[in-house]
């Protein structure tokens, strides 16, 4: 088992986004999830993408939206969020803040099991 931090406190300023770190998949882990901290006056759109070379990545579509400091099920701005990955060597986040107005601060934890 093993969980890689992928976002550590990183500020999204209003109406950008960012890439995080790529991660190694491992060989035959089937069960892959992240775990967010949003905090910040910002919102926030996860994607992610993965890829065989590391270089040309394949989006596999948004798996959290309009995220802020209250979503999740605790109203804290945390949750878990389970992923279902195309085939890939790499996978990555892409954190997009989407109204524009404040910046937002993520965390993300990637687990792969």
């Amino acid at each position: 088992m093993g969980w890689d931090v992928i976002f550590d406190s990183k500020t999204i300023t209003a109406n950008s986004s960012e890439d995080s770190k790529r991660v190694h998949l491992w060989d035959g882990r089937n069960v892959h999830a992240m775990q967010y901290t949003v905090t910040g006056s910002g919102t926030l759109d996860l994607s992610v993408q993965t890829s065989i070379d590391g270089l040309n990545w394949i989006d596999n579509g948004v798996k959290a939206d309009n995220i802020n400091s209250s979503s999740g099920p605790d109203g804290d701005g945390k949750d878990i969020v389970p992923l279902s990955l195309k085939p890939g060597d790499f996978f990555r986040v892409k954190a997009l803040e989407v109204l524009g107005i404040s910046d937002a601060v993520l965390s993300i934890w990637f687990v792969q099991k």
